[in-house]
This record gives structure tokens, C-alpha cells and sequence, in this order.
């Protein structure tokens, strides 16, 4: 490998922030179609790339 080739392979810092999001849901209801039960279950996955260090707030609203 050349050293040209080899400088291409390193990535450059973007200062990027990806965030995946897995949610379950499970819920019950009756013959008139109510809602018995209902459960949510879910993973929040981060991957960063920020080059120096900051303070950052993720902040998820429960409202419907």
C-alpha cells in the first residue's frame, strides 16, 4: 500500500452524531376493540464522531 493509498483510508472527523432508534410494541384489547394493555419497550443506540468534547442533551417527548 502506498502512502497516498494509506492517507485516503483515514476518515476525516464530521462532528456527526447518529442516533438509531428500536421500539416494541405490545398491547391487548377487548372484543369492542379498547385498548386492555399497552407496553412499549424500546433501545436508543449512539454512535458519535464529535472531535472535541461538548455537552450534549438528548431530551425525548412522552406526549401523544
Amino acid at each position: 500500500m502506498s502512502e497516498k493509498d494509506s492517507e485516503r483510508s483515514i476518515k476525516k472527523p464530521t462532528n456527526d452524531i447518529f442516533l438509531e432508534i428500536n421500539e416494541k410494541i405490545s398491547a391487548c384489547f377487548n372484543t369492542n376493540g379498547f385498548a386492555i394493555h399497552i407496553k412499549i419497550n424500546g433501545l436508543v443506540f449512539v454512535k458519535n464522531y464529535i472531535i472535541k468534547k461538548i455537552d450534549c442533551n438528548i431530551l425525548f417527548n412522552d406526549a401523544f
